[in-house]
């Protein structure tokens, strides 16, 4: 849902991906995992999904807007 939010996609840590390993806050850059090598592995279909989302969210006029209305309501 992240690709097709208005804004700029942020993810964290890799678990968006498929990471197999626990995030490490206090040692993440000794212990991170290859992106690269999940696209051939265990997240190569994530990986294909993802690319998938980022094809629709460049090709609608409606995804692609920056435009956000936030709607109040109130109780």
């Amino acid at each position: 849902m992240t690709l097709l939010s208005a804004g700029t996609p942020m993810f964290f840590m890799g678990k968006e991906i498929g990471a197999q390993k626990p995030c490490r806050y206090n040692d993440f850059l000794e212990n991170r995992e290859s992106i690269l090598g999940e696209a051939d592995g265990n997240g190569a279909g994530m990986i294909t999904c993802y690319r998938d989302l980022i094809a629709v969210s460049v090709g609608e006029a409606a995804i692609r807007s920056r435009n956000i209305a936030i709607p109040l309501v109130h109780d």
